[in-house]
């Protein structure tokens, strides 16, 4: 790692790793972002799209997912790790799903978080994981245990699972 500390009151230090066209790119990202009508109508659009089989899926990952996102997968975020890492700035590895229903998914979710907490082990460029426990349980269990609500059976023998890992 460079030793130059961040500084977002410093921008030539703050951006140094960022071309004007990556710059400029984030400034319309932002700018576009910033009307929220059109961050509330967005979503419903862009599923519509996808489930239409309409190429939307090369502009979201040219725009929002390239900014935001490192990759699809820890093996292709690791570039953005070191190329961050390069420039003194850590990165968080975050398998973000949310909304399945289904055991398998929810499986699936745990094993790549697992797999993302594995790679930040004793990796100085990632500090810590994060994951999102509606990626491994339905929301209408999770909302049922947080409103304190009783469980059926079958909702007991779900939130244990849930609880102890699958």
């Amino acid at each position: 790692m460079k030793n130059s500390i961040v500084s977002f009151d410093n921008t030539e230090v703050a951006f140094e790793g960022k071309s004007d066209k990556d710059l400029n790119r984030a400034y319309w990202l932002f700018k576009i972002i910033s009307y929220n009508w059109l961050v509330k109508i967005s979503p419903p659009f862009v599923n519509t799209a996808i489930a239409l089989h309409l190429p939307i899926k090369g502009l979201v990952k040219a725009t929002a997912f390239r900014h935001f996102c490192g990759g699809e997968n820890i093996d292709e975020c690791q570039k953005t790790v070191e190329l961050l890492g390069n420039y003194n700035i850590g990165t968080i590895l975050d398998y973000s799903v949310e909304g399945k229903e289904s055991e398998q998914d929810f499986e699936f979710g745990l094993k790549q978080t697992l797999a993302t907490i594995q790679k930040a082990k004793g990796n100085k460029y990632i500090p810590f994981c994060v994951f999102k426990p509606s990626g491994f349980a339905r929301f209408a269990l999770l909302e049922k245990i947080n409103a304190k609500l009783p469980l059926s059976d079958a909702e007991k023998t779900e939130f244990e699972k849930f609880r102890t890992g699958f």
